[in-house]
């Protein structure tokens, strides 16, 4: 059954998105190559998920820019984490009249 899944040729979607993938990879990289305020938004962001951070990163050849844009997520994954123990914490019953803020939505981020 796996044998007769497996496409006999590329989907036209998944091709599609590759390009468009590599095409935002290299706006983003000439945009950092250009200023580093764009590193300063991708801190204050939500980030990216795995898919497109895997992908920016394997478009980046430069070592600096490689590691502004690892440093940059692990900060965002950084507070993504003290979010989410806050959001735990205040589903703790001793805690649940505390009113939510900003981690209100970090179990879907």
């Amino acid at each position: 059954l796996l044998a007769a899944l497996r496409p006999q040729q590329p989907c036209p979607v998944c091709t599609n998105a590759e390009l468009v993938d590599r095409y935002l990879s290299e706006t983003v990289l000439a945009s950092l190559a250009k200023s580093n305020a764009i590193i300063e938004k991708y801190r204050a962001s939500a980030g990216l998920c795995l898919h497109h951070f895997g992908t920016l990163l394997a478009h980046t050849h430069t070592p600096g820019t490689r590691q502004a844009i690892i440093d940059a997520q692990l900060a965002v994954w950084s507070a993504l984490d003290a979010e989410l123990a806050e959001f735990i914490r205040k589903n703790d019953h001793r805690f649940r009249r505390e009113g939510f803020g900003a981690e209100r939505d970090s179990w879907e981020r």
